[in-house]
């Protein structure tokens, strides 16, 4: 296997659609610090926030949808940056709000890098078993289970990236499952390096969120 390059997962995910990065960076923002409390921002408001207008929000917006980093209901975000308020298989409970995320790498990768402690529940997509992890001080439990982070063609980030990056039990039901599902790309982080990825992802959102438990939702 080839050395894993966590900048280039990074890059990977990074496609506005073809949106400013401008509009795309305060949706992301917003959103993110808004929906780690357990609530939707309007389009509204995170152009009141970010002093970008109505349309350059909804213009982002329309982009991250292209991109399949986005989830609204009407004038709602209700699903960016990785955290969502619908169901999926990934249950994170963080200190303000219990939500869920689009892969097993948001629910560990987010609350590390936001610094926030955390409980998640996923499930092992081999055999089916429950899995636990605890994000508490910044670090993870040290537990035996992988992480697959796919690194084939991503234009859908939910639909081709969030949909097979999956916490497994044990490297062997991994490869298991892998082996089972041939045309899936990735590699094998264990909990410590799916942290670390994490922190290259969202830690520039931290200042953000510490700011959003006084400011936007107050």
């Amino acid at each position: 296997m080839s050395e894993f390059d966590s900048d280039g997962v990074v890059r990977h995910l990074s496609d506005g659609g073809g949106a400013s990065l401008n509009s795309v960076e305060a949706i992301q923002r917003f959103g993110l610090s808004s929906l780690v409390g357990g609530e939707a921002a309007t389009v509204a408001q995170i152009s009141e926030w970010s002093g970008l207008t109505t349309d350059e929000v909804r213009s982002g917006i329309e982009g991250l949808r292209r991109a399949g980093r986005i989830e609204t209901t009407d004038d709602l975000v209700v699903g960016v940056g990785g955290i969502t308020l619908n169901e999926s298989v990934h249950a994170l409970r963080l200190p303000e709000a219990s939500v869920h995320t689009w892969c097993a790498l948001d629910a560990i990768g987010i609350p590390v890098a936001l610094g926030l402690d955390a409980e998640i529940h996923t499930t092992c997509p081999h055999c089916g078993d429950r899995l636990h992890v605890t994000v508490a001080d910044v670090a993870v439990d040290d537990k035996p289970y992988r992480l697959l982070c796919p690194t084939g063609q991503c234009d859908d980030v939910r639909a081709e990236f969030c949909s097979a990056a999956n916490l497994f039990c044990s490297i062997d039901h991994l490869r298991a499952w892998t082996a089972d599902n041939p045309g899936v790309e990735g590699n094998e982080l264990d909990l410590r390096a799916s942290a670390e990825l994490g922190r290259a992802m969202w830690g520039r959102y931290r200042a953000d969120t510490d700011a959003g438990r006084r400011s936007p939702r107050s």
